[in-house]
């Protein structure tokens, strides 16, 4: 199960590829352009893809959002990679909230993660993922009691390939 998670972490690290430099004062613009009700929209998608079986996720999402992300390339003169860095940055900030609702609905303790995950050094944080790395924050974690019910490993998974997501694609989009 743990192998399954660690694949999603790796598939969501590589989603962004190598941005362009951006100034970092324009990463909040998809973010901010996205309408409440289509960030509502965004979240319980994701978290129905986890909790109803045989849920197909709504792709229409994806195309409002890249709608929003055209429109802050054109606005602020973006690269396609810096574009879809800050989309990419933008969809794990909307859905991390829920990944850590999930964790924390399967026995998680979402702090004791956030904790260990900033205990990283900044290469594991901001670089693409080596699967040993998630693997020995998993043991920490389990070792140092962040659990609190019987914990799914896959849902561990969800939750540190999120965390990892926003903030790699964060340094795309900053770095040239």
């Amino acid at each position: 199960m743990i192998r399954i998670a660690i694949a999603l972490l790796v598939a969501l690290s590589c989603l962004a590829g190598r941005a362009d430099a951006a100034d970092s004062g324009t990463l909040a613009c998809v973010n901010k352009g996205t309408p409440p009700a289509l960030r509502e929209r965004i979240a319980g998608d994701l978290y129905a893809k986890f909790r109803t079986p045989g849920y197909v996720r709504d792709k229409s999402l994806s195309a409002e959002l890249a709608m929003i992300a055209k429109a802050c390339r054109e606005r602020h003169g973006w690269s396609n990679n810096a574009t879809v860095a800050a989309l990419l940055w933008t969809r794990t900030s909307i859905e991390l909230p829920v990944a850590e609702k999930l964790a924390s609905e399967d026995g998680w303790d979402v702090a004791a993660v956030w904790k260990a995950w900033r205990g990283e050094s900044i290469q594991v944080r901001t670089l693409e993922l080596d699967p040993a790395d998630l693997e020995r924050v998993h043991k920490a974690l389990e070792s140092a009691g962040a659990t609190k019910l019987s914990h799914s490993e896959f849902i561990f998974g969800v939750l540190a390939g999120y965390i990892h997501a926003n903030e790699y694609a964060k340094a795309l989009f900053l770095t040239s």
